[in-house]
């Protein structure tokens, strides 16, 4: 009967969360630059960064980890990256599983890029880039077939009330300069873009906001070290949703080649 009653509330709990939550468990988790250096030569990295912002609608550190590819000048990388608030909290959700879990989301990325000025050993170096970022959910895991009656009925109300997803799509160019410094290089760039927002899979009666864009630009710096260590710092800047959102990162990478 305890039980019972439980699902119930979480159930009522769920339905009411579609109508006033949905909003705010869909945004795409912000904080961290778009890292779009073009003076990358063919090789495979790993990164890890840290980020953060002092707006008050970003407010929790970022951070992320993801693999870079380069060959000749088409450069691809995939990353994950969470607040340091929700990352704290998955670990506690995928043993004890609550109502709140259901909203702890990590957002993922690919981004493609593709030389068409210089090469990893140019003073200038150009290129063009796009890419595409969305938001996880722990609810995007659950298995509603499993369940029966209730157990799924409130299943599929978790996944409805966490459907919700913001796609984000930046397009732009990259240029960077090399400056040779007594025993490494600092690799300098800046990459304005526009990215596009698109809603997907809004519950029915939820307000997801509207489609639209946003024009922002990065600037950054990287320096390599012994030719396998590297670190890096960006700072982004634009609007997000018609508000100002400027963060910035620093973070390293390790690996072969990849960065000159």
């Amino acid at each position: 009967m305890h039980r019972a009653l439980r699902l119930t509330l979480r159930a009522a709990m769920a339905m009411a969360a579609v109508l006033v939550a949905a909003p705010a468990a869909m945004a795409q988790i912000p904080g961290m630059p778009l890292y779009t250096n073009p003076r990358y030569g063919s090789g495979i990295r790993v990164h890890a960064d840290a980020g953060g912002s002092s707006e008050k609608m970003i407010g929790n550190q970022v951070l992320q980890g993801g693999v870079s590819l380069a060959l000749g000048p088409v450069g691809f990388s995939a990353s994950v990256g969470s607040s340091s608030e929700n990352l704290a909290s998955l670990s506690s959700c995928a043993s004890r599983p609550t109502v709140g879990c259901e909203r702890k989301k990590i957002s993922a990325s690919a981004l493609g890029q593709f030389r068409v000025i210089g090469d990893g050993n140019s003073f200038l170096t150009v290129a063009l880039f796009g890419g595409v970022a969305t938001d996880l959910s722990m609810s995007d895991a659950l298995d509603c077939s499993q369940y029966t009656g209730l157990s799924a009925t409130v299943c599929n109300i978790d996944k409805k009330n966490n459907s919700a997803k913001r796609m984000t799509i930046p397009v732009g160019a990259s240029v960077s300069a090399h400056i040779p410094l007594l025993i490494t290089s600092l690799n300098v760039w800046a990459a304005p873009r526009y990215s596009f927002n698109t809603m997907m899979n809004c519950p029915d009666g939820a307000n997801c906001g509207v489609n639209g864009g946003d024009v922002r630009v990065a600037i950054g710096a990287d320096m390599p070290i012994l030719g396998l260590f590297a670190i890096r710092a960006a700072y982004d800047m634009g609007k997000i949703g018609g508000q100002n959102a400027n963060f910035w990162g620093l973070g390293g990478s390790i690996g072969f080649g990849g960065v000159h």
